[in-house]
């Protein structure tokens, strides 16, 4: 007798709004679990779902199709949850799929990657066939070699585990600064040998004498000293100027405006409560207050 997986697929519809039955291949039966998501097939194509319930039978008349793979190592769910997610589907009329989508750990939320990493030995065959000759292999690629069952089977042994690696969506914010190339001397001799309808580049010089260590961006060139992105540049190409990228941070209070608020008035029941525990507390007494 085949086991029978009962998943939630990721199709937030009220068609869809039930478990769907699936085959569970041969070589990962017994591996997979209640609350474990898997890949299955839809219609023409692939999506994600939740297994709520592993039976030996289907009601379903024409033929199942099977679970293309899993996608953890170990339930993300406990029976608890599935049956909290259902519950609360019930009580406020949404789609299962989101409550549970809903009550996965914040990291499983984000992006990641996801790596086997060995955590005992195995044989040598294994090691090089499989993990290459190294202690870690990543989800991709165990799924390229169609090792997932085995890994499943590890994992239950203890002999491989999954580690997760979160990716930072937000993109740093760069901006371009200067710096001064030249010594003092270098800047003199520089300042020399210009000549003199070069007064912008003779400005560049004179406040690099001026900046000796610190960098500065293009901005604050402009507004400091009247220099444009154009001269800054023909420094960088003389070699008068490092240029390097600085990450800087953005302030998420910019330009916001938040008005004075004044303390409110408290009403008769309010003070006297403010008082009789502001009294308790001057006096180190704790009583009830009604």
């Amino acid at each position: 007798m085949r086991q029978i997986a009962k998943v939630i697929v990721d199709v937030p519809a009220m068609q869809t709004n039930r478990p769907f039955d699936y085959v569970i291949p041969l070589s990962l039966e017994k591996k997979l679990e209640k609350g474990m998501r898997v890949e299955v097939p839809f219609g023409p194509r692939s999506i994600q779902g939740f297994i709520v319930d592993i039976v030996d039978s289907s009601s379903y008349e024409g033929e199942l199709k099977e679970i293309i793979r899993p996608l953890d190592l170990e339930p993300v769910l406990n029976e608890e949850l599935l049956q909290l997610g259902m519950k609360i589907s019930e009580e406020v009329f949404s789609f299962l799929i989101h409550c549970y989508q809903t009550m996965l750990p914040t990291m499983l939320k984000a992006s990641y990657q996801k790596e086997f990493i060995l955590t005992d030995e195995i044989d040598e065959d294994s090691w090089n066939d499989i993990f290459e000759g190294s202690d870690r292999l990543s989800w991709e690629k165990a799924v390229e070699k169609e090792v997932l069952p085995l890994l499943l089977d590890w994992n239950k042994k203890g002999i491989v585990d999954i580690n997760y690696i979160v990716k930072n969506k937000a993109k740093a914010k760069m901006i371009k600064v200067y710096q001064s190339n030249l010594s003092f001397q270098q800047i003199e001799e520089e300042l020399e040998d210009l000549p003199k309808n070069a007064t912008k580049q003779k400005a560049l010089l004179v406040a690099l004498l001026e900046l000796e260590d610190l960098s500065y961006s293009s901005k604050q060139f402009m507004e400091q000293y009247d220099l444009s992105t154009q001269t800054l540049q023909t420094g960088v190409k003389k070699g008068w100027l490092l240029q390097n990228d600085k990450e800087i941070y953005r302030d998420p209070l910019k330009n916001k405006v938040f008005p004075k608020t004044t303390a409110k008035k408290l009403n008769r029941e309010q003070l006297h409560a403010f008082q009789e525990v502001n009294h308790s507390i001057e006096k180190k007494s704790i009583k009830s207050i009604y």
